[in-house]
């Protein structure tokens, strides 16, 4: 993916609709996300209370058994 996606927040001031739809993801695997999280993406998760930012890079490996 190129660009940027919000895949989830939370929040008293956050509407009903978009509230519903940010639960609706939590049980999802990446790759079924509305913007797909597959190798090569990073995602930065974010905490604006605490002032944490930080990034994970998403690598998938094969594992190819003989």
């Amino acid at each position: 993916m190129h660009g940027s996606a919000l895949l989830y927040e939370v929040g008293d001031d956050l509407e009903e609709d978009m509230a519903a739809n940010y639960a609706a993801n939590l049980d999802k695997v990446l790759s079924e996300l509305p913007s797909p999280v597959t190798g090569g993406t990073i995602l930065t998760v974010e905490d604006l209370q605490q002032e944490l930012s930080c990034k994970i890079n998403i690598i998938h490996s094969l594992l190819c058994v003989v």
